[in-house]
């Protein structure tokens, strides 16, 4: 697969250029984080959350590019599992992203009608995914509606919404388990967006 290079004009490249609010669920919270991300070398990724944690990643071109696994935010503290061992995460990650971007092997291989592999992050073994529908979908940028393209995908314990842009596939909604009650969903988009004040929703 080539290399991509960076678009400033997908939109998924719009979203990527601003700030993303995103809700967490699980079965103890929900937890809204505010991630502010750098298209520089990589990615570089600001999160933050209410008034309890934030800091920084860093994300290669090779996790951009073919990763499929994702960091885990346990209440601000982010961790990577290697193993099924949880670790501290280097100072760049070449093989997991941030919760809410597919690699974009992943999104070219569901494209072109393949099966595409991802590690959930709430369960222990690789998920098959399969494009299920592309649809439109609204969005929150900059205080106003935007319609976007995406592609709705599925495996055993996931089931997603990303947006087709090839070298930005951000993930919009990504569901697992059962009903989906573990859960990452985008909010809002805009480039003024301040972290919570307070946690509790």
């Amino acid at each position: 697969m080539s290399k991509a290079k960076p678009s400033a004009n997908g939109p998924g490249a719009q979203l990527v250029s601003t700030r993303l609010r995103y809700q967490m669920g699980d079965a103890n919270v929900r937890d809204r984080y505010l991630f502010t991300p750098k298209a520089d070398k990589g990615l570089k990724l600001q999160y933050e959350l209410a008034d309890v944690a934030e800091g920084k990643l860093a994300f290669s071109e090779a996790a951009l590019t073919s990763a499929a696994a994702f960091v885990v935010f346990n209440q601000g503290s982010p961790v990577v599992y290697v193993n099924g061992l949880p670790e501290k995460p280097p100072r760049t990650l070449a093989a997991h992203l941030p919760p809410f971007l597919l690699s974009r092997a992943t999104l070219a291989a569901l494209k072109a009608g393949s099966q595409a592999d991802l590690m959930p992050e709430w369960f222990d073994e690789r998920d098959s995914l399969r494009l299920k529908a592309r649809k439109q979908r609204k969005v929150k940028l900059d205080g106003a509606s935007t319609s976007v393209p995406v592609l709705h995908c599925r495996g055993k314990n996931i089931e997603l919404w990303v947006v087709d842009d090839d070298v930005w596939p951000v993930i919009l909604e990504r569901k697992e388990g059962e009903d989906g009650f573990y859960f990452w969903k985008f909010l809002e988009a805009g480039k003024k967006l301040k972290a919570d004040e307070d946690e509790e929703f």
